[in-house]
């Protein structure tokens, strides 16, 4: 091959790059969330998930007037099995989990 053929053809590659679009990702395990997404098992630390995917259940001892002290867990409302709507960032280092996927 032309050697200014295969500069330009590494040119092009680079200017070009490949990027990943929105797609379907399955939940593989919940706790510690685990999805799988384009050959790719990504786990916690690499997603972003929509508040409202997540839920609070709070305890507390505290009544009205004492205003003492509580607790909350936070446990994921994502289970095993489930498909989710996933937009990876630019950079593919960062997956945005945005809603589960409907029936329809």
């Amino acid at each position: 091959m032309d050697s200014i053929v295969e500069m330009a053809n590494l040119l092009k590659e680079r200017n070009n790059p490949s990027m990943q679009g929105i797609g379907i990702g399955k939940v593989i395990a919940a706790s510690p969330l685990k999805i799988a997404f384009n050959s790719f098992v990504l786990e916690k630390d690499r997603l972003v998930i929509a508040k409202h995917l997540l839920a609070i259940y709070g305890t507390s001892d505290a009544s009205i007037t004492t205003h003492g002290s509580h607790a909350h867990t936070v446990s994921d409302k994502l289970k095993s099995g489930e498909k989710v709507i996933v937009i990876p960032s630019t950079d593919n280092m960062t997956y945005y989990v945005i809603d589960k996927v409907g029936d329809l």
